[in-house]
């Protein structure tokens, strides 16, 4: 039985994505920085709402990931960067409510956020920039770039099964690069 392969989001639509959050609120600024952390990383989604504060070193750019097995470190991009630091700075102090919450991300109750949590963020968002493709979220997530542009990504799409493939976009200034 043939498989379909799915919708890939354009870099158009990844950036018209990534500019949906407002930036004159809390909620805006948050969403900005989570949707530029998943982007420019290719961290799962939730390995992103299970990110502590101390996870997070702007000034060396890069997040720590860990769980009970392994710890990563991923370099971060400057767009990602500059909104991170302007939610750490500016909205974590207002949103959270309790002054010893660990986690980075928190919910507009200033809590955890859950999974579903954020995907209602993604969905709203999506709806928002007119994209409409089926499964749009979930790869999404695993477009990885590198650090210090966006123009050089490599997105990588999997399937739920064992089989997967790989689909490899280089914008005109990655054919350059040797």
């Amino acid at each position: 039985m043939k498989k379909k392969l799915p919708d890939v989001l354009t870099t158009d639509e990844i950036d018209i994505l990534l500019n949906q959050p407002n930036d004159g609120d809390c909620k805006g600024i948050r969403d900005r920085a989570m949707l530029e952390v998943l982007y420019a990383t290719g961290i799962r989604v939730s390995e992103l709402i299970r990110l502590k504060k101390l996870d997070i070193n702007i000034n060396l750019g890069y997040i720590k990931c860990q769980d009970n097995k392994k710890e990563r470190i991923i370099p971060i991009g400057q767009v990602a960067k500059i909104a991170l630091k302007r939610y750490m700075e500016e909205v974590r102090p207002v949103m959270i409510k309790d002054p010893q919450e660990v986690v980075l991300f928190v919910s507009c109750l200033g809590h955890s956020m859950s999974r579903q949590g954020f995907w209602k963020i993604v969905k709203s968002y999506a709806g928002k920039a007119g994209i409409n493709k089926k499964d749009y979220a979930s790869y999404l997530a695993t477009f990885i770039c590198n650090p210090f542009s966006r123009k050089w990504c490599r997105p990588t799409l999997c399937s739920r099964d064992v089989r997967a493939f790989r689909y490899i976009y280089y914008s005109d200034l990655c054919s350059d690069v040797q």
